[in-house]
């Protein structure tokens, strides 16, 4: 493509070239001055578009949309395409395209500027009356060589697939994406489904190739005369499978509503991360959240249908006093937390404490209680709640709990485990400041 009206020439067409990756997993520029050739490694993307054909379309319609005038061809070789995007003038408006086992065909007609030859060398060959591909392929290689230099069928043989070619890759953009241009405005959703799910199929297939796995993908559907829409689903593990991608992303397209057709489809990994290759667990027990393929795709299904704060895990808090010594984490978008049994200590006396000795269950507020002790300051012998009377058979404690001054509000409680007669086992503290008693945990 010629430069943008953006900047110099190079500067914009490295940044089409990050923007292109959304096409292809490697794109990168011409090494020549001035620079003015995008290079798309093509290898193996037929299938993923339908054909080479719908391949190339997607690209030119991307790069006409940046206000590029540009052409474009297809071949087997970096010299080959080079040399056909510059030099095949049958139709300006239809890009060359020549598989592999035509490449020499496609070549000789060709002028011999195609070869991308310095000035000095194709000055020299023009005045010998060698002007096509064809009349330079017609003379003996030992003369080439000992005349013209190593240069010369160096291109000749970098166009022909006979010499290795490779060209220097742009840094793909910290976001995979990958978009469809409609060639009309689309309203039916059958259709639209199946435009996703093949832009998942070569998301995946672009995070695969760079060994990552996407955390996060959005869908924007950009609308004819209307605002685009857009959502955004998260993932526990990384993926780079575009059959759970689209699991996923089925369920926000159930809701997706659209104000007018949609004219074109982008679908971005928004963020990702490197793929662990795992091997597989002997025995089920051996199986955790982090490892489990299926623990993860319910995961994600859930969230998918519920939205991400409905699905949590309870993390443990630095935190002396009890309702808020833990917090709910989304488990999609998450950070790696240490596990919920690791034991902690309260500030306060007492001994380091273990998992049993905090109830399961923490009611959501203080529930407060009538209770009768034998002295003013000891654990309870019986107490009221909901007006049923519990008889305490054996108490474990005090724990005293107290917060710091520069918590503002400071807490002072001493708590009871205490079990009644009837088997049931409380968490009970005194509010030391006026000695009334609340339940607070409930053990299973």
């Amino acid at each position: 493509p010629n430069p943008s009206p953006q900047g110099g020439g190079g500067q914009s067409l490295t940044h089409l070239a990050q923007w292109c990756h959304r096409y292809a997993p490697a794109a990168g520029l011409e090494t020549s001055q001035p620079c003015e050739t995008l290079l798309l490694d093509a290898t193996n993307l037929a299938p993923l578009y339908g054909s080479e054909e719908l391949f190339v379309s997607q690209v030119m319609q991307g790069v006409r949309r940046w206000g590029l005038d540009a052409r474009a061809a297809l071949a087997a070789t970096i010299g080959a395409a080079w040399a056909l995007a510059h030099y095949e003038v049958s139709n300006h408006d239809q890009p060359a395209i020549a598989p592999s086992d035509q490449t020499h065909a496609a070549l000789i007609p060709l002028p011999i500027a195609a070869l991308r030859l310095p000035e000095g060398l194709l000055e020299t060959l023009q005045n010998l009356g060698v002007q096509r591909i064809a009349e330079l392929l017609a003379l003996p290689r030992e003369q080439l060589r000992s005349r013209f230099g190593p240069l010369l069928l160096t291109r000749v043989d970098q166009a022909l697939g006979t010499a290795r070619e490779v060209f220097i890759a742009v840094d793909p953009p910290e976001e995979f994406t990958v978009e469809q241009t409609l060639e009309f405005p689309l309203a039916d959703r059958e259709m639209l489904h199946r435009v996703v799910e093949t832009l998942l199929g070569r998301l995946a297939w672009l995070l695969a190739a760079h060994c990552a796995g996407a955390l996060c993908v959005a869908c924007q559907f950009e609308c004819e005369g209307a605002p685009a829409a857009e959502f955004e689903v998260g993932l526990f593990q990384p993926t780079a499978n575009p059959r759970h991608l689209l699991e996923i992303v089925e369920l926000e397209m159930e809701r997706l509503r659209l104000r007018a057709p949609a004219t074109a489809v982008t679908v971005r990994a928004v963020r990702h991360a490197p793929l662990a290759e795992r091997q597989g667990v002997l025995f089920d027990r051996e199986r955790n959240l982090e490892s489990s393929l299926q623990l993860a795709a319910l995961v994600n299904r859930l969230t998918g249908r519920l939205g991400r704060g409905a699905v949590v895990r309870c993390r443990l808090r630095r935190e002396a006093q009890p309702e808020l010594a833990y917090a709910h984490d989304p488990l999609v978008d998450a950070k790696p937390q240490a596990s919920p049994l690791a034991k902690i200590r309260f500030s306060g006396r007492g001994p380091t404490l273990g998992p049993l000795d905090r109830p399961l269950y923490l009611l959501r507020r203080l529930a407060a209680l009538e209770s009768l002790s034998v002295i003013p300051d000891g654990p309870p012998i019986q107490f009221r709640r909901d007006g049923r009377l519990h008889i305490v058979a054996r108490h474990w404690g005090p724990e005293r709990i107290e917060t710091g001054w520069w918590r503002g509000r400071s807490a002072g409680r001493d708590y009871y485990r205490v079990e009644t007669t009837e088997g049931h086992r409380f968490w009970l503290f005194r509010r030391r400041h006026d000695g009334r008693w609340f339940l607070h945990g409930l053990f299973g």
